[in-house]
Order: C-alpha cells, then structure tokens, then sequence
C-alpha cells in the first residue's frame, strides 16, 4: 500500500458501492500503509507518542470537510528501535534466570522461560492470541513499555486496563547486556534476562510478532517466551449512538423495504499513532458525512444521512491495517454480517472486531415526535410558563415540543405555540394559545424555521436571558441566535 493521509470517499464516489459491499480493496491499497512501531529493546520503560481517543475522533471529523479525496506521499513505516553510543556503562540486572551458557541458544531454550510463557494464566476478558514465539509484537499505536519483576500476564493486563485506548498487550523475556556494549573496550558482555510488557491500540497476531531483537556491537539482544492477549470485551458505547452490537462478519446490506439502496459510503483508516481501535472515529465520520450530505444534496434536495455504522479491523495476512468503517441510511442486523473477508491475489484480508452503532440523531424528527430546542450556544430553550416567553438552560428542559400536521408547534406544557413580534423588551416572544397564524419547519439541518401569516420569517435573538422575535427591529441590545432541534436522547 501506498504511505499518504487518510483516505476519505464522499457521496459522489461512495454510493456506486454495489451490493454486497465488498471491502474496497482499491481503497485500502491506495491509502497509507499502517504505521508498525518497534518498541525499544534494552530500556527499562517506555511511553509512546499515540493520540488520545478524543483527537483521534476529531480528526475523522475534520477529515470529510478537508480532505475528500485520496492522496499519496512518499512516507515509510518506522520503528522506536533505538540506537546507542557503547560507553561500557553498567545496565540494571534483570530479573530473568541466569543463562548457562551465555548464548543465545541457550536462552531461547531455557526451559524456565518457555515453562512461564506456556503456563502463564490468560487474564479474565481476554483471549491468548499466540503463546512462546522467540519474536515480540511491532505493531500499529504501539502504546508503552514495561518492564516487570516477573513473567506476570496478570500485571501487564492492568496496565492495558488502566488505558482506555489500549485493546491488546505482549509479554515476553528478553536477552539484555549487563553492560552497555562499546565495540571497542566491552563488545560481546554477559547477558541478564528482562521481563517486558508492552500494550496496543490494536489487536495483535502471532504474523506481528517480528521484533526478534537487534544487536549492540558483538551483543545479540533476543526475544523468548513471547505471549500476546487480546481483550475480549465490546469498545466503548458512544454518546448519541445505540450500541455496540457484535456481528460476525462485516455487513452485508441488502435493498430496504422500498427497494432502495440504503448504503452511504464507507471511510478507511490505516492504523499508525494517531489511530488505533476507536469505533468512535467511524462515529464522528458518520456524523460529519451526514452534515456534509445535507450541504450537498441532490438536485430534488434529497440527501443521505448516515443513521448506522459498522466498524471492523481489517487485517491483511493476520496483520492489522486499519479501521474500516460502513455506514448506512438504516440499522441492519447481526444476520447481515456475513463479510468475513476476501481475496486479493495471495493476500487474505479479513475482518474482526466487527460491531454496529444506531443513532437517531442525523434525522429529521417525524410528525408528533417529541425533541428539545436549543441554539446556536447549545442552551436549552424551556417554556417560562410566568410570562410564556422561553428562557434558557444548560441542560434539557423539561419541555419537549413537536410540529403538528398544520406546521404549528406544541409543548408537553401547553397547546399550541406560535411566535409573536416583540413589541418591548417585556413582549412575548412564544405565547400560548395565540391568535397570530404562524407556521414552523424543521429543514435538513435540523434548524428551526417560523413565519407569520404573511410569510415573513421571524429572526430570533436573546435578550436578558429570553429568547424573542424582533420582526420590527424594537429590542435593542439583540443577539440574534439559531434554533434547531434536538432529538430526545441526543
């Protein structure tokens, strides 16, 4: 695969999708290759530079306004192995057994390693995905590095637990020198045994344990009784989205009820430091997608929003590359996720961690479906049922409304309510019961829109903590303001 920035496709190219939706594998090969890090060799702890959660979301977000198109650069995978200048300098004993001979035959068979690798327990909520290889784990979002006072799984996995990003971890002995090896003076020095730890972003396979260890002058570093642990547990629920719900494979959508196609394109994230297994990336795509869609609709206004989302790893020859995400107008089921991998050539790609999102929060709400107002600030509007104007929250009011077939709108509080002209700044800006025909919509993004029986649309704004129409420019100091709906439970 070719090393660029991620790999965006908007409406116009990924709705030719054909069903069933096959994993673009023109896509995936045209877009960056994951970046594999080499934890160091030889140090006693290590931290990685990988981004949070909440940076990894935004930039799928920013993704789809900036970048729609797929691009191409000439970067290389790299690795944190770490070269040193020798100065002979004393190293810290290990807490492995000592190795007679000092070989690196020898260690790679010591039984009391490969005794510990073999008989080490799998912590609750994970699954042993390779046990006693003689090469530890480089993979993508490489996360820390520990070392331990023992060959202790138990450890290394509360590590993993105490970081929301990690999914995985490795545990393994390594061949260490006593002391920092000088070409000159101190080249080949005795060996001590570490016991290292280190956890991942994503998860790992017996084809990623390629980290065979390196040589410092006339020292051979080398790697033994290599286990690796994935974490069983579904990711994270996501705020405004149902979910998750496991599926086998990779959905397979067919036509809806109406025969139409509800698939709206799919967005592929290779995995590097700035991105490992975080479903809440394909969230903030699928949103992100949805407002871009409604800024470009089709030629009738019509659009697609993105109301379901399925998220997978997608690995090529056990390896994996990246984040894949589909995304549909509609949810579909765990009997529709029947991809569980394809074919290019000699190369196997498969899909694992495979888990479906639902939300509500992209679509218009239907007649008599009750939603929140709030503006353009994110305050809350709730019913001041003194004086009947609408005054502001932080939080959801206790009042819900909702549009009536004839465009008028009511409150869980009162009949209908309709705007009415500020005459003073103690006008009414929303009154019950009132006599003025007025009419309001809801439009494709969600803004709430009202005019007066002439049409005239009424402008909103903010006056000393109310919300008011100023259709004659009375109110002053008046800061106009945008009201949209917020569905329940969004």
């Amino acid at each position: 695969m070719r090393s660029s920035i991620l790999f965006a496709l908007l409406p116009s190219i990924a709705l030719a999708a054909p069903y069933p939706q096959d994993i673009d594998l023109d896509a995936v090969e045209a877009a960056p290759d994951p970046v594999i890090v080499t934890p160091a060799v030889d140090v006693v702890a290590q931290t990685a530079t990988a981004a949070p959660i909440a940076q990894q979301t935004e930039s799928a977000a920013a993704a789809i306004a900036t970048a729609p198109a797929a691009t191409s650069n000439s970067a290389s995978k790299r690795d944190l192995l770490e070269a040193r200048d020798g100065t002979c300098a004393k190293q810290a004993k290990g807490s492995g057994p000592v190795i007679n001979p000092d070989t690196v035959d020898a260690f790679t068979a010591n039984t009391d390693l490969t005794n510990a690798a073999q008989n080490a327990a799998t912590p609750d909520g994970y699954s042993r995905a390779f046990v006693n290889l003689q090469g530890a784990t480089a993979g993508s979002n490489y996360l820390m590095l520990y070392t331990l006072k023992s060959y202790d799984t138990l450890t290394c996995q509360s590590k993993c637990d105490q970081d929301d990003r990690c999914i995985a971890f490795n545990v393994y002995a390594e061949r260490d020198p006593t002391l920092n090896p000088d070409a000159q003076n101190c080249p080949n020095p005795a060996s001590t045994v570490n016991y290292r730890c280190t956890t991942f972003g994503v998860p790992i396979s017996p084809e990623g344990a390629t980290n065979t260890g390196g040589s410092l002058a006339s020292f051979q570093i080398a790697i033994t009784g290599s286990n690796g642990y994935n974490k069983n547990a579904a990711p994270a629920a996501i705020k405004r989205f149902s979910g998750p719900v496991g599926f086998g494979g990779a959905i397979n959508a067919p036509l809806d009820a109406q025969g139409h196609d509800t698939y709206v394109g799919f967005k592929y994230y290779p995995f590097s430091q700035t991105q490992g297994y975080t479903p809440a990336t394909c969230a903030s795509a699928c949103n992100a997608q949805t407002a871009y869609n409604r800024a470009h609709p089709a030629k009738d206004g019509s659009y697609k929003s993105c109301n379901f989302f399925n998220s997978y790893v997608l690995s090529k020859n056990g390896v994996a590359q990246g984040l894949y995400c589909s995304m549909y107008t509609q949810t579909w089921d765990a009997s529709h996720g029947t991809n569980y991998g394809q074919y290019r050539g000699s190369d196997r790609y498969t899909v694992s961690e495979s888990y479906g999102y639902s939300t509500t929060c992209n679509q218009v709400p239907s007649q008599g479906t009750y939603f929140y107002l709030i503006d353009n600030n994110g305050n809350y509007l709730g019913q001041h049922y003194a004086d009947e104007n609408f005054y502001y929250s932080t939080s959801p009011s206790n009042y819900q409304y909702h549009l009536n077939a004839d465009g008028t709108l009511t409150s869980t509080s009162s009949d209908h309510l309709c705007p009415n002209p500020g005459q003073d700044i103690y006008g009414v800006a929303f009154v019950q019961q009132c006599g003025t025909s007025s009419t309001c919509t809801i439009g494709n993004d969600l803004t709430l829109t009202c005019v007066d029986s002439n049409g005239v649309p009424f402008d909103f704004g903010e006056y000393d903590g109310n919300v008011f129409s100023n259709q004659g420019g009375i109110i002053a100091p008046f800061t106009p303001i945008t009201i949209s709906v917020s569905p329940i439970g969004c």
